[in-house]
């Protein structure tokens, strides 16, 4: 098991400008900070945990995304939920 000084998580802990936790909201949605893995490099990029106002595709079109899922096909609700 890993020591908390070697878990790279600890620096959002730690950051006194971000929220605890990390979130922080933008235009309908909550954001947190996670690392990836990028042409070989770890880098922290924001990504979307809830979406609380309505979305939609490029055509404009209304869609309900599910935040967490199994698979790509899951990312969407069907039509109706």
């Amino acid at each position: 098991m890993k020591h908390q000084k070697d878990n790279p998580y600890m620096a959002v802990a730690k950051n006194p400008r971000l929220p605890l936790g990390g979130e922080i909201f933008t235009n309908g949605a909550f954001c947190r900070p996670e690392i990836v893995i990028k042409d070989g490099r770890q880098m922290w990029q924001w990504v979307v945990s809830e979406f609380m106002d309505e979305c939609c595709n490029g055509h404009g079109d209304s869609v309900s995304p599910n935040e967490l899922v199994g698979s790509a096909d899951e990312l969407l609700k069907p039509d109706g939920d």
